[in-house]
């Protein structure tokens, strides 16, 4: 497994491109794991160390392949680049919807600036939380036509207050 991993993670930092991957491919990586731990356990003396050294090196190469990976995504999304969501893992296409929603609710932010003053004004004043959505959520817009969503359990967003509360009053977030 770690010749594999070794073999990905040259391929993904020699490629521009973020390279397909099976949506379970970290869950396999972490079964495996675990299954070589259990093994190791049977082992003795210098076997036994070989096992948990091998085990060391599968974790920090997998993780390497995953912050690669990340950083691909971040910046695809940064630039607004198109991202083919069947070449990501699970984990991944949950890192590229929090990042996608992050980066839309902040370019909306800045592109409703407008010149006239008293629009400038009322948008200092507002007010946002950061929640975590207990369970799923439709897309929504707020008062000033901004977009939200849809979410899933466990998404992190930055709302703004009047839209925070009455999400936190109906049980569908929680405040970070």
């Amino acid at each position: 497994m770690l010749k594999e991993l070794i073999d990905i993670l040259k391929k993904e930092i020699h490629s521009e491109n973020i390279l397909p991957v099976e949506g379970e491919f970290y869950n396999k990586i972490i079964q495996a794991i675990h299954k070589k731990l259990e093994e190791s356990k049977k082992l003795r003396d210098i076997s036994r160390l070989l096992a948990e050294k091998e085990i060391t090196q599968i974790r920090e190469v997998a993780l390497t392949i995953f912050l690669v990976r990340i950083q691909k995504i971040f910046n695809r999304v940064i630039n607004s680049l198109v991202i083919e969501e069947e070449k990501l893992a699970q984990e991944e296409r949950l890192f590229l919807k929090n990042i996608r929603s992050f980066v839309e609710q902040f370019k909306a932010k800045l592109y409703l600036s407008e010149p006239s003053e008293r629009k400038v004004k009322r948008r200092e004043r507002r007010k946002y939380k950061l929640v975590v959505f207990c369970r799923k959520c439709p897309q929504f817009v707020d008062v000033n036509g901004v977009c939200y969503g849809p979410f899933e359990k466990g998404d992190v967003a930055l709302l703004p207050v009047e839209n925070a509360i009455a999400l936190i009053r109906r049980n569908i977030c929680k405040e970070l």
